[in-house]
């Protein structure tokens, strides 16, 4: 697949309440949880600086958007707190030394494009 040169479209998440879990060798992940009209809650995963693994078709500037690489749904905001926690995320307490591995604050879709790391339930323990 050769990559298109073209920014992605814009994809909106309101919440900017950031959770992160270390994980082997000093990377993280990353969550945001957005909430709908109607209460349902969305936990939108991100690597690193909100970097991809390089399998998606668009040539993007990565200083400057963040790529949305997994996605899982529920019920309710506390769910989704609760699910983060239970599976190692924690709130990201502002630091000068780990802000540099947050995501940025333009995001784009690229599930389409990542392996599903969470929602595949290989890395996630479902309640």
């Amino acid at each position: 697949m050769s990559p298109i040169y073209k920014t992605p479209p814009p994809f909106d998440i309101k919440s900017r309440c950031w959770f992160w879990k270390v994980i082997e060798q000093g990377q993280h992940n990353w969550a945001l949880i957005d909430c709908d009209e109607n209460g349902k809650a969305t936990a939108y995963f991100f690597h690193d600086c909100g970097k991809t693994l390089g399998r998606n078709p668009y040539k993007t500037n990565e200083n400057e958007y963040s790529a949305i690489v997994d996605s899982i749904n529920f019920r309710s905001h506390h769910l989704a707190r609760f699910a983060l926690n239970s599976n190692g995320f924690s709130n990201f307490e502002a630091h000068e030394y780990f802000e540099c591995y947050m995501p940025k604050e333009k995001f784009w879709d690229a599930r389409e494009y990542e392996g599903r790391i969470y929602s595949s339930g290989h890395y996630w323990r479902f309640f």
